[in-house]
C-alpha cells in the first residue's frame, strides 16, 4: 500500500497499524525507506515510516498467508506526532473475498 502525506505540514514518527483479519497470518512486512522494517505482536502489524514532508509518498509492503478462506475486511491507519487537520484520511480499507 502507499501511504502519502497528504498536507503540506511535516509529519514526524508517522507509523502505520494494520489489524489483520483472524483468517490471515502474518509473514512479513517492508517499508520502502531502509532500514525501517515492520514487526507484528498477534494481529496487529506496526510498520514505522519515519518522517514524511508534504506530499511524500511511501510504500509499504505486508505479506500474509490466508488460514482459512472468508469473506474479509483489512483496514489500516497512519498516525503521526502532529496534530492532523483531516484524521479522516489517516485509514484505509480494503475489502478479499
Amino acid at each position: 500500500m502507499d501511504v502519502t502525506n497528504q498536507s503540506d505540514v511535516f509529519a514526524t514518527n508517522a507509523t502505520l497499524n494494520d489489524v489483520l483479519p483472524a483468517n490471515l497470518s502474518y509473514v512479513s512486512g517492508t517499508v520502502d525507506r531502509s532500514p525501517l522494517t515492520c514487526t507484528s505482536t498477534a494481529q496487529i502489524v506496526t510498520c514505522p515510516l519515519g518522517s514524511l514532508a508534504g506530499s511524500d509518498t511511501i510504500r509499504v509492503v505486508i505479506v500474509a498467508n490466508v488460514t482459512s478462506a472468508a469473506f474479509t475486511t483489512n483496514s489500516a491507519t497512519v498516525t503521526e506526532l502532529q496534530p492532523d487537520a483531516n484524521p479522516a484520511n489517516n485509514t484505509a480499507a480494503i475489502t478479499h473475498s
